[in-house]
């Protein structure tokens, strides 16, 4: 399978998810462009990993190595499930992403006045580093983000600070919720069709 089949697959299986998806994406779309790419990337590689999985698993049957896109059914509706669950996923973060810049933007109008280049370099790095919760609050991630921004030179004891505080944060959120991160659903859709290649259903005649 390739990556366009994969997209099919999940279109078919979870048509609902995949509209989703699509105006997540419109919206993102109108509200900060410039967040677009990194989620079409991130959307690439959740089917490169569908189709790797399928790949690993392959030489488990002779069966998968015939699988077409028509063959929705079983456990291929449960991968394709998965893969539009996911896909979407990424067009959620990357619309979050989306929306923390624009309301950072209106609530610090004096980032509207520096180097617009510094200032989405800044930003990206504050989510990527310092994750949502950083830049989900206009007036930290504002901050932030002005003082990476009026750096001369890359600085990486801010941006270590910001990975330590990200750190403490998903330990205290897990201590709290006392279960492991979650597991993206493209993982247990791999899983269950690697299972049902290893332990094929039996036919009755």
């Amino acid at each position: 399978m390739t990556n366009e089949q994969i997209f099919d697959l999940a279109g078919q299986a979870a048509p609902e998810v995949m509209e989703k998806t699509a105006r997540a994406l419109y919206l993102l779309e109108a509200l900060d462009p410039d967040s677009v790419p990194e989620a079409l990337h991130d959307m690439e590689v959740v089917a490169s990993t569908a189709v790797n999985g399928m790949a690993k698993t392959a030489a488990l049957s002779p069966i998968a190595r015939d699988v077409s896109v028509a063959a929705v059914g079983g456990v291929l509706a449960t991968l394709g499930t998965a893969v539009a669950m996911d896909l979407y996923d990424s067009a959620k973060r990357g619309l979050s992403k989306g929306v923390n810049f624009k309301r950072m933007m209106d609530t610090n109008p004096d980032l509207r006045n520096m180097d617009k280049g510094k200032v989405r370099s800044a930003f990206d790095a504050v989510h990527r580093f310092g994750g949502p919760e950083y830049t989900a609050d206009p007036l930290a991630g504002g901050s932030m983000v002005k003082h990476l921004a009026e750096l001369p030179d890359y600085s990486p004891d801010a941006v270590a600070k910001m990975v330590n505080a990200r750190k403490a944060i998903v330990e205290a959120r897990r201590a709290q919720m006392g279960s492991e991160p979650f597991r993206p659903a493209i993982e247990t859709g791999i899983k269950a069709y690697e299972s049902h290649l290893r332990n094929p259903p039996k036919t009755t005649t």
